[in-house]
């Protein structure tokens, strides 16, 4: 299942308080650190440099993740290996040979990602899937956080998500796909449905008041959760597990419940453990689990409805503001 990842990036942060606010932000629920390094020479800024990462490390239990926005490439790459990176991408205009910049990082302990400015093509990813464990699409022109999403990196990111699943059918390895520049609540959603799994946020993030607050609603209202749909009588409870699912959804065919696969064994066993829904039949199913006496229904209750009046905000947002809900009530005790 694809599982995605949160990278505030400290570019918005309150600097006087660095290893306060990393602490804070991980706290909350970041699953990376980003770093965004510039030099004031690929990039019109200034920001941060090996030093920083090495005072933030101790403060990190996640991966730091850094951005190389510098020409050239090689000497500050190897330095910020050396101050505790995790991850290292730069762009591939910066290095004077891609391969031994990326050969260098990986040298150093480091996982390798190229990054791709708004005017970048991307056939520098011809030969380098092979080399790479992140692929970093630029969804604003790099120098300065707080700029605004350009949507036409939404086609970009498609077309690297194709290149990725397309090398792992043929290779078996991962490549994360990563977004940075104006990610927020209201496009997020829209970014992972065009491929990207892991996304960079500045002041989405730290110009909140609360932290873990954004990034949950970032992370479960606007991402959602990838659905897998599997016969219920072709996974076990092991399987199950080893998914690590966030919710189950039962909706068993057969007219029994008890003829349903393991749909009562997975009822007994996560009751309690996680939210589990019914659709349809999957009521019998809960409700046999339950200790309940399932019977049939004297008639369809099919077409039972409520109308329902939203504020148009939340998970409301793309829904009419006014829209009827279909009850399925197939089972009582």
């Amino acid at each position: 299942m694809k599982q995605y990842r949160i990278a505030p990036s400290i570019l918005s942060a309150d600097f006087a308080r660095l290893g306060e606010e990393v602490r804070q932000v991980i706290d909350a629920g970041a699953d990376w650190i980003h770093f965004d390094v510039m030099d004031n020479h690929y990039v019109p800024n200034l920001t941060v440099g090996p030093m920083v990462c090495e005072a933030i490390r101790p403060h990190a239990t996640v991966p730091i993740d850094v951005h190389l926005m510098v020409q050239p490439t090689d000497r500050i790459a190897a330095d910020f290996a050396k101050a505790g990176a995790n991850m290292i991408s730069f762009h591939p205009e910066a290095s004077d040979h891609i391969d031994r910049t990326l050969s260098l990082i990986r040298d150093h302990g480091c996982q390798a990602g190229l990054a791709f400015n708004p005017a970048t093509p991307l056939h520098y990813l011809d030969h380098l899937m092979d080399r790479l464990d992140l692929i970093l699409i630029m969804s604003v022109n790099p120098g300065f956080g707080g700029q605004s999403f350009i949507p036409e990196a939404l086609n970009k990111l498609r077309a690297v998500r194709t290149r990725i699943d397309a090398h792992r059918a043929k290779t078996g390895r991962e490549i994360r796909l990563q977004v940075d520049g104006g990610v927020k609540l209201d496009n997020i959603a829209a970014i992972a449905a065009a491929g990207a799994d892991t996304f960079v946020a500045g002041s989405a993030i730290f110009g909140q008041p609360d932290y873990r607050t954004v990034i949950e609603a970032m992370r479960q209202h606007e991402l959602g959760e990838e659905v897998l749909t599997v016969r219920n009588d072709e996974i076990t409870l092991a399987e199950i597990a080893a998914l690590n699912p966030t919710y189950l959804c039962l909706s068993p065919g057969p007219s029994d419940p008890h003829h349903a696969g393991i749909t009562l064994e997975v009822l007994r066993e996560f009751t309690g453990k996680l939210p589990i829904l019914g659709i349809c039949l999957g009521h019998q199913a809960i409700g046999a689990a339950c200790g309940g006496r399932v019977v049939r229904a004297q008639t369809i209750m099919h077409g039972k409805t409520s109308e329902i009046e939203t504020d148009g905000k939340g998970v409301f947002t793309h829904l009419p503001r006014r829209f009827k809900v279909y009850s399925f009530i197939l089972n009582r005790f």
